[in-house]
């Protein structure tokens, strides 16, 4: 099944690409001053350079539906993804390039929102993309918590403001080394699942100690309203 809206640069047309990259810088930073996660992550300065913010994979489904939708989420740097066509579909290998050229891709390794806030069996995408990248990139893990209480995954579907939002990043990861060890002892499967596995671990772990520090947060909040 091919994406809906495939709505990228294919780097043919100089005028196109550069319409594109300056159209994308301003769809970003207005994205990053309504969304004040990005705010509270990065400076100004990367929040209204496009060229510097993430790339991340979507679900093709939701957000590529129509010729509007593709527009905005193409120049807000989003990659459709079909779900259940595998690790080697065309958006896959665009997100493979744009590691290759330096950029920073952002995933949502369970690749669906977790409503029940169980555990699930990360993307082995995740794994193709660190193992097959012709240099093994660093990766960030962060995880937030309370974004729900935000903005509600339920009904009704608006903003709630005032609402407590924790992000605990942990430290970069380089697997370049243990990539480097592995690769002739194992196939290309058992390295996307080796890797996978290692990132859904250190994840989860990072996702208790948010866990925490936000139940933290909440129980102080009273206390600083009162002083």
């Amino acid at each position: 099944m091919p994406v809906k809206h495939w709505l990228f640069p294919d780097g043919k047309s100089p005028v196109k690409t550069k319409l594109w990259n300056w159209s994308s810088n301003f769809v970003c930073g207005l994205a990053g001053a309504v969304f004040k996660v990005y705010l509270a992550m990065l400076r100004w300065d990367h929040v209204l350079n496009g060229k510097r913010l993430r790339w991340v994979l979507v679900a093709d489904e939701i957000c590529f539906t129509s010729k509007p939708l593709a527009l905005f989420f193409s120049l807000g740097k989003a990659i459709p993804v079909i779900r259940g066509e595998g690790i080697y579909q065309k958006p896959m290998d665009y997100a493979l390039d744009k590691i290759d050229r330096g950029a920073w891709v952002h995933i949502f390794p369970e690749g669906k929102i977790n409503l029940e806030k169980t555990y699930i069996r990360f993307k082995w995408g995740i794994g193709r993309l660190l193992t097959e990248a012709q240099q093994c990139p660093i990766v960030v893990p962060f995880y937030h918590y309370g974004m729900d209480e935000a903005l509600p995954t339920k009904t009704p579907y608006f903003p709630r403001f005032k609402k407590k939002i924790t992000i605990l990043v942990g430290n970069p990861i380089d697997f370049s080394e243990e990539l480097e060890r592995l690769k002739h002892k194992m196939t290309a499967t058992e390295l996307r699942k080796h890797f996978t596995d290692i990132l859904q671990e250190k994840l989860y772990a990072l996702r208790k100690e948010a866990e925490e520090l936000h139940k933290v947060r909440k129980a102080e909040e009273p206390h600083k309203e009162d002083s």
